[in-house]
C-alpha cells in the first residue's frame, strides 16, 4: 500500500473515532442533564413575599426563576425574562427568587439586599436592570453598598428607607430563606427556571425560550 493511501486511511480512522467519541459525549451529557432535571423537586408556589410580574389568576403559565445578580448568565437571561413579559402579557406569571452564590460571588448577597430594598419601594425591576447593566463595575468592588445606594438615588428612592431595608434582618432572612429553599429542592446553578413547576434546561436563545413558554400555554 502506498504511503499516501496509508495516510488517507489513518485520516478516515481518526474522523470515525472523533465522531464516535462525540456521540458518546453528547449522549452522556444529555443523560446527565436529564438526570439532573429529574432530581430537582418542584418549588413552592408563589406567596405574597415573592417578587412577581403579571397576575397569577389570569396567567396560563408560571415561570419561576432562581437567580444571582453577580452571575453573568443571569444578566443575559434577565433580558429574556423581560421580553417574555412583554410578549406574553397576562398569559405569563413571572416569579423572581433570590439564590445568591455567596461562596463564589463576593457581592452576591449585598446585591440581593439592594434589589429587595428597592422592591420595598416598588422599584425592584428598575434596580434589577441597573445591577445587571453595571455588573462588571460592582462585582468585586469593596464599596458595593455605596454603589448600590447611588443606584437607589438614580431611581429616586427614599435613601433613608432604602438603607434601613438594605440592612434589615428581615431582608437578609427572606433572601436566605429563598436561597435555602432553592438549594433544598436541588438547584445547583443560576439561573434556574421552572415552567409550571417543572425545571427546564436553560434555552440557548430568546426564540427557544419563547417557544418553551408557548408550548406550556399550548399544554405541550
Amino acid at each position: 500500500m502506498k504511503t499516501k493511501e496509508i495516510w488517507i486511511w489513518i485520516g478516515v480512522i481518526i474522523v470515525l473515532l472523533a465522531t464516535f467519541w462525540g456521540l458518546i459525549t453528547l449522549v452522556n451529557s444529555t443523560n446527565s442533564s436529564a438526570n439532573l432535571t429529574s432530581q430537582v423537586k418542584t418549588p413552592a408556589s408563589a406567596s405574597k413575599e415573592d417578587i412577581t410580574l403579571g397576575i397569577a389568576e389570569k396567567a396560563k403559565a408560571t415561570l419561576i426563576e432562581y437567580a444571582d445578580f453577580q452571575c453573568p448568565a443571569c444578566s443575559t437571561y434577565a433580558q429574556f425574562v423581560k421580553q417574555l413579559n412583554k410578549d406574553f402579557g397576562n398569559n405569563l406569571f413571572i416569579v423572581y427568587r433570590f439564590l445568591p452564590l455567596i461562596d463564589a460571588h463576593k457581592n452576591a448577597m449585598l446585591s440581593a439586599q439592594a434589589a429587595f430594598a428597592a422592591h420595598k419601594q416598588n422599584k425592584f425591576w428598575e434596580m434589577d436592570e441597573l445591577l445587571y447593566q453595571n455588573q462588571n463595575l460592582w462585582a468585586n468592588a469593596g464599596n458595593a453598598q455605596q454603589i448600590f445606594t447611588d443606584y437607589a438615588k438614580k431611581l429616586n428612592l427614599n435613601i433613608e428607607q432604602f438603607t434601613k431595608d438594605f440592612n434589615a434582618d428581615s431582608t437578609k432572612k427572606l433572601i436566605n430563606a429563598q436561597r435555602d429553599e432553592g438549594i433544598s429542592i436541588g438547584i445547583v446553578q443560576t439561573p434556574s427556571f421552572f415552567v409550571n413547576g417543572k425545571l427546564i434546561e436553560n434555552p440557548q436563545d430568546y426564540d427557544a425560550f419563547k417557544q418553551v413558554i408557548q408550548n406550556a400555554l399550548n399544554n405541550k
